[in-house]
């Protein structure tokens, strides 16, 4: 079963449904570091766009989004979206991330204002690095 088939727009998951059907601590450790870090409380909405249907969980800070996480069964991804206004900090910040996020930024093209960055699955050093770049931005 899916995670649009599990939780369809008529039926919004819990938190804990959430938790329950992602099944990896790297949630609630990202969750809980941005909730805490950046005084902010998650933010469900259900998305229909074509690429990530379904439910994510939105993070933001006077307005401006810090990450949008899309839960998935037994993982889940996390949407960045970084302002070209920032460049100089993102640049600096992206020498401590991995190296494919890196050029993964350095080849995204500018759109609204953004380079937007998608990590498809959310591992052990992408959280180091989500948290890195959410920093540059808010900083």
């Amino acid at each position: 079963m899916q995670w649009q088939e599990r939780f369809p727009q008529t039926a919004m998951p819990s938190p804990e449904e959430i938790r329950e059907t992602v099944g990896d601590p790297l949630w609630d450790a990202l969750c809980g570091e941005i909730e805490a870090r950046w005084k902010v409380k998650p933010k469900y909405e259900y998305s229909r766009c074509a690429m990530i249907p379904g439910w994510n969980v939105k993070y933001k800070k006077r307005g401006k989004a810090l990450a949008t996480l899309y839960p998935d069964i037994g993982g889940f991804g996390c949407l960045l979206a970084l302002p070209d206004a920032k460049q100089n900090e993102a640049e600096f910040a992206l020498a401590c991330c991995q190296p494919a996020l890196a050029e993964q930024y350095r080849s995204a093209k500018s759109v609204m204002g953004c380079r937007w960055l998608m990590l498809e699955r959310v591992d052990e050093p992408a959280v180091h690095d989500i948290l890195t770049l959410i920093a540059c931005k808010t900083d």
